[in-house]
């Protein structure tokens, strides 16, 4: 079937543009990989369940098999911030930033879901944790096999997890500065934490030989 090297940043946009590039070619017919890059433009704020859907439903057109032999699917973060509030805040908001806190909570609900089934159909060896109830769900899969090879990567933008997992130590104007995804200025910072979680996170024995673009030895 046909390989996925597109990053997918909607189903609205990108997917379209990818579905217009890629419809009936007849280039790289190996196994299929899926990557997505997390974008905050739509309630899919994760885009790997979307995409997968592009890939395998039938209304779509690709076709593309499923099992996790067969079907790679590879998500990247692009920095998760945590969403809480308290009644004590809530009370002294005036309704507009409570209509803007609700749909940020939809979102995090959406993103969570998004995480969530793509764990849930495979025995990925990337698992995140989802929430208290669930975990990771490591020792669930539907059915009685994997549907795709699921990976997923992120840098946390929170304070604990960057201690604990890269060492850094961030003030909490400069975490609340780089958690704005509109300020340019902090590319290079965010660079340097995306770098350090790939070197820690990231390993040749997540991809499976048979999903290789170029087979070994060629």
């Amino acid at each position: 079937m046909f390989r996925g090297t597109d990053t997918c940043a909607s189903r609205q946009s990108e997917c379209n543009r990818f579905s217009a590039k890629h419809r009936g070619s007849n280039e790289h017919r190996r196994l299929p990989s899926l990557a997505t890059k997390k974008t905050p433009v739509s309630p899919h704020n994760n885009p790997a369940l979307s995409l997968l859907m592009l890939a395998t439903l039938k209304g779509y057109g690709f076709h593309w098999p499923l099992g996790a032999d067969r079907l790679m699917l590879l998500s990247v973060g692009t920095g998760a911030t945590p969403f809480k509030s308290t009644q004590q805040l809530l009370k002294r908001r005036p309704a507009i930033v409570l209509a803007i806190a609700a749909l940020r909570s939809l979102m995090h609900d959406s993103d969570q879901l998004g995480q969530a089934l793509p764990q849930w159909m495979s025995n990925s060896p990337t698992p995140w944790l989802v929430d208290g109830e669930v975990g990771n769900l490591a020792d669930d899969v539907i059915g009685e096999k994997s549907l795709l090879h699921y990976l997923r990567y992120d840098a946390p933008l929170v304070q604990d997890w960057l201690v604990q997992e890269l060492g850094l130590q961030l003030e909490p104007a400069d975490l609340e500065s780089i958690r704005a995804m509109d300020r340019p200025e902090n590319g290079a910072r965010l660079l340097h934490i995306g770098e350090q979680a790939a070197a820690r996170q990231v390993s040749a024995e997540h991809f499976p030989g048979q999903f290789d673009l170029i087979p070994a030895g060629t």
